[in-house]
């Protein structure tokens, strides 16, 4: 028997793989966030995968909820680690195919407009109270997708002060979890910390 499993698409534009993490936003339900699969890092794209195959992640309609309360395995929280990398990715619901099971497609927009049917609201919590930070705040800071290599474009660009500075921001973050990464390596092994050289005066 097939295996159902929600949240998990592609982008028909693109045909890369996707995880919707908001299946649309607040003020335009014609748009969505998705994280693009293809494009995380290993470590990143194996957390995402068990988080979306985790029967409490299959149990809930709406993923991002899932990723607010579950970490990483480097501790960091899932939904502010993927907004911070810019891995949270704009589009429109109606490029985006979910494929909840081998040979079964729906296009986000018409299972968005089912489960509007059936009641169901991406930004009300279960017992229907406003839903409040930090998950609102993530998508309300967005911006435009930037896309990748070879895709499409999607909506507007960044002008390219703002390009410059988004560009910036996520270099200092990659710098800032290199410098952890080699922490921990040291701490795990001293001796693969690099020894400070002898200074010309004293080998004189």
């Amino acid at each position: 028997m097939a295996k159902f499993l929600k949240h998990v698409g592609r982008i028909a534009n693109t045909d890369r793989r996707c995880v919707v993490a908001f299946r649309e936003l607040p003020d335009n339900p014609t748009e969505c966030l998705v994280i693009d699969t293809d494009a995380l890092p290993d470590r990143f794209h194996d957390g995402v995968m068990q988080a979306v195959e985790n029967s409490t992640a299959q149990e809930t309609v709406e993923f991002y909820k899932y990723l607010e309360r579950n970490s990483f395995i480097d501790g960091s929280n899932m939904l502010t680690a993927l907004h911070n990398k810019g891995w949270l990715v704009k589009q429109p619901t109606n490029n985006v195919i979910m494929l909840p099971a081998p040979e079964q497609t729906i296009k986000l927009a018409e299972l968005n407009e089912q489960l509007r049917s059936l009641g169901f609201d991406v930004y009300t919590s279960d017992d229907k109270a406003p839903k409040k930070e930090p998950a609102k705040a993530i998508v309300d800071s967005i911006t435009p997708n930037i896309p990748l290599p070879g895709q499409e474009k999607v909506g507007e660009v960044l002008q390219n002060e703002d390009l410059a500075k988004n560009f910036l921001q996520q270099a200092e973050t990659m710098m800032k979890e290199v410098e952890n990464l080699k922490e921990q390596a040291y701490e795990m092994d001293p001796s693969l910390k690099p020894k400070k050289g002898r200074s010309k005066k004293a080998n004189a």
